[in-house]
This record gives C-alpha cells, structure tokens and sequence, in this order.
C-alpha cells in the first residue's frame, strides 16, 4: 500500500512538472561578455540531449572546444566537474542515473569565453 501510494505521489509530481519541464526543455545560454566582433557561442552550438534527462545525459558542442563543464544541484552545491575538456565535434556522455529527480544547473566554459554558458536540465 505504501508503495502504491509513493508511485501515486510521484506520479502527481511529474504531471505537475511536465508543463515546466517542457518549458526548460529548450537550453538558454548566459549572456556574453565578449566583443561584437568576437565569434559569440549560441544555444545553437551546444547541445544538451534529452531534456528531461533519466539515465545519460549527452553534452556535444560543435564549433567550440568546451574547456569546463560543472554540473549542480538544487542547492548549489557541485555533483559532477569534467575531468577533461570536450573538443570541438566530440560528445559527452554523463551518467546522471544514480541523481536524485529534480533541477540542475550546467555551466560551461567554452575556449576563449571568460563567461560560463548556463542551462537547466530536469532529471525525472
């Protein structure tokens, strides 16, 4: 009995969160601080797929090598720092399986962007 009502319980909170999930869906990158006549990255380089994330999320950028790339959760603190940077073409794979359910931050720096990109994901 327990048990069927925390899958009920559950089962709410994701129908409640659906609309918000799809809203957030879409990456929106931070605002640069780079010069007009820099090459400017966009949400249209880096991709971060699926969103709403349940196993693996994959993190690809194709015209910038992603230098850093830090993972956080709802209340700030870090839960994942790449170990390495990402080159330009290549894909991440993150296992986010053993993560809680809920909102997460990614920031991303790519090469020669002093500025962090940041996005929200949504781990059902």
């Amino acid at each position: 009995m327990k048990r069927l009502i925390s899958i009920a319980v559950l089962l709410f909170a994701l129908v409640a969160i659906l609309p918000i999930a799809q809203k957030v869906a879409v990456a929106m990158p931070a605002a640069s601080t780079e010069s007009p006549s820099a090459p400017a990255i966009t949400d249209e380089d880096v991709r971060l797929f699926p969103n709403p994330v349940e196993g693996e999320l994959n993190v690809q950028c194709e015209k910038f090598e992603i230098e850093r790339l830090m993972i956080f959760g709802n209340s700030g603190e870090p839960v994942f720092n790449s170990p390495m940077a990402i080159p330009q073409g290549s894909r991440m794979t993150i296992n986010m399986s053993s993560r809680l359910p809920g909102y997460y931050t990614v920031k991303i720096w790519a090469k020669g962007e002093k500025q962090p990109l940041t996005y929200r994901i949504l781990k059902m």
